[in-house]
């Protein structure tokens, strides 16, 4: 089961929610350099840590240690809270 998470961006100030991990059919997976969602349809528990290159020329990550503001692209960004709901 997936999690959705507030994070705010120490640059911009900026806010929004990120749905992290997996659903049952699906997988997260975010670009480490421009932060763009891709989703996955998945059929087992064995997830690949990366799967595609992304257009700006950094690679979608599940599990990315590096979250990327939305609205700056600055990567100095913290959650905010607990987690504020899950999904599947």
């Amino acid at each position: 089961m997936g999690t959705i998470k507030t994070y705010k961006c120490s640059e911009c100030g900026n806010t929004w929610e990120r749905a992290e991990g997996r659903g049952f059919f699906t997988a997260n997976y975010y670009c480490d350099k421009c932060g763009k969602l891709q989703s996955k349809e998945i059929e087992s528990d064995d997830l690949p840590g990366e799967v595609d290159l992304c257009e700006c020329g950094g690679t979608f990550r599940y599990e990315a240690d590096t979250v990327v503001c939305p609205e700056c692209k600055s990567i100095n960004s913290a959650q905010e809270g607990e987690e504020i709901a899950l999904w599947d």
